[in-house]
């Protein structure tokens, strides 16, 4: 009796020996070392152009002169003459860009029908332009996206008439470079920004032609123009 007495004094001895040692080990904190975790900005949907090699034309301005006035390279005079200068680009650094003043633009002639046209451009204050394609060669009939403060629309032209053929209000431009795609393959005409589709119209005039910018008040910047056919 005595015997087991003893043992179960020193059974409860050591469970609680334990037990003061498991809870005392848990008490006891542990320093964790700092973690410093930078999250990089991402601008969804912004995009700069870069050449990719599968397109049929590309055009960052690098290759002419500071202060060169249009005409020059591939490009024609579409009204006034806009001319090349030294700026902060798209891709944050100082490189050429084309500066694009009220009543001034240039196209290049081309005869692209179902493409894909790329650029990078930057308004300045409330400025209002247009990016043409499927334009003819003398620059009177065609299409445009017109952009400005009040949204974005797409036009058809010939002579002297010119008919808005879709418009979206709701999307207000930024006084900092965007990204402008346009599709037209077929009917089908998509514009988007900055990612973002903002129209979408069908128009049954289809016919192959060049590109231009132009601006129609105050002053546009543009950059790295992209085109490349939508192979069939």
């Amino acid at each position: 009796m005595r015997r087991l007495l003893l043992l179960l004094v020193v059974a409860s001895a050591l469970l609680f020996f334990v037990g003061t040692s498991c809870e005392s080990r848990i008490q006891v904190p542990v320093p964790l070392p700092e973690v410093s975790v930078e999250v990089p900005k991402v601008e969804f949907g912004f995009k700069v152009v870069k050449p990719t090699g599968t397109e049929d034309f590309f055009e960052d301005f690098e290759s002419y002169g500071q202060g060169e006035v249009a005409p020059f390279g591939p490009w024609k005079v579409l009204r006034k003459a806009p001319h090349v200068e030294e700026g902060v680009q798209a891709d944050k650094t100082i490189g050429k860009v084309l500066k694009v003043d009220d009543g001034q633009g240039v196209f290049t002639p081309g005869e692209w029908m179902n493409f894909i046209l790329e650029c990078n451009l930057n308004r300045e204050g409330s400025a209002e332009g247009r990016v043409y394609f499927r334009l003819s060669d003398d620059g009177k009939k065609g299409f445009y996206v017109s952009f400005s403060e009040y949204g974005i629309a797409a036009h058809k032209f010939a002579g002297s008439i010119d008919m808005k053929i879709a418009e979206n209000t709701s999307f207000k431009l930024s006084n900092d470079w965007i990204y402008l795609k346009v599709l037209a393959d077929g009917e089908r005409i998509e514009v988007f920004l900055n990612g973002k589709k903002v129209i979408g119209v069908t128009d049954p005039d289809v016919f192959p032609g060049g590109i231009g910018m132009a601006t129609t008040f105050q002053t546009i910047f543009f950059d790295n123009v992209r085109v490349e056919t939508i192979k069939k």
